[in-house]
Parts: C-alpha cells; structure tokens; sequence
C-alpha cells in the first residue's frame, strides 16, 4: 500500500510577516458601502473623537457612505443606550478606533451579547510596529471576505492606527 501524499500545507505566519504582508497588500483606506449580499445589517463604527487616529477613521468612514459615530467618552451609555439596536442581528460587526479602556468596555459589552473579539492591533509608540492585542490572526484572516464589505480588510488595519494610545478592534 503507498502512503498518501498530503497536498495540505501548514502556514505559519508571524505578525511581522502579517503587517508586511499588508503593507503591501494593503493600499490606502479605503471603506465602500456594505455589500448587500453581506450578512446582517450595517455595521456600527465607532471611534474617539479625542484621538487623531479614530478622527481619521471617521472621515474614511464619512468619504465611503459609512457612519461612524463618537463614543463621546461613554461606550457602555453609547451601547447600552441609544445603539442598543446593533446587538438584535447576531451578523452586525461592531468595530472601532478608540483607546484602550473604550475598546475594553465595548468587546466585554460585546462578549455579552454572544460575540468575541476578532482582532485588536495598537502601536506602543508612535511610528511603531503594530501588534496584535486581542484575538487572532487566523480568525482576522477568515472573516477577511466579510470584513472587505466595510472595508476592513486584514491587510489594512494596521494603517488605521498610527499614534501611541489608539487601537483599532473588530468584535464579531
């Protein structure tokens, strides 16, 4: 009996081979509309409108036909509150540019409406490597088809973080 030839391939991939990857892979932002054969409805955006970076975000979002709103300091008010809509449609991808502490308080807040953190990437200092704070590359790398419909592809998050402070997180 001959051995059967495995035509499957391990891929390991560091996070420097990652951001290089997508660096140039990646291109300028770019976030067009939300495809309509997406799942589930408009994603929610947010961003702090107190950092260069989630302004940048917004605008990017703005541009493209995308809403992007300011967490005005309270993300639990925010999602509790007046966006509470976005936890009825298990498909809804929240995502965001914020720092740190607002990031922890929406991916708990999303934990306890059944989703968990697909990735969160920060610099530690300015003009720094990106690295990945939360979740996991291969998880960023299967959702990369649904996150491209808002124009978060993989290869490009790490351009939407370029000061100390800020991180860029997607909880699906």
């Amino acid at each position: 009996m001959t051995k059967a030839r495995s035509t499957q391939r391990n891929l390991a991939v560091t996070r420097r081979t990652f951001v290089i990857g997508g660096m140039a892979l990646g291109g300028a932002i770019g976030m067009p509309a939300v495809a309509t054969s997406a799942p589930g409805g408009p994603p929610l955006l947010l961003f702090d409108g107190g950092i260069v970076d989630g302004r940048r975000f917004a605008a990017a979002a703005a541009s493209s036909g995308q809403v992007a709103q300011d967490t005005g300091r309270d993300v639990a008010h925010l999602l509790y509150g007046g966006r509470r809509d976005w936890a009825r449609d298990p498909y809804v991808i929240l995502a965001g540019v914020t720092r740190y502490a607002d990031f922890q308080v929406a991916s708990g807040i999303a934990r306890e409406q059944g989703r968990s953190v697909v990735a969160a990437l920060a610099r530690e200092a300015n003009g720094g490597t990106p690295r990945l704070v939360a979740g996991s590359t291969g998880r960023l790398l299967a959702l990369d088809d649904r996150l491209g419909t808002i124009g978060l592809h993989a290869a490009r998050l790490d351009s939407l973080v370029q000061e100390a402070g800020s991180l860029v997180w997607i909880c699906a």
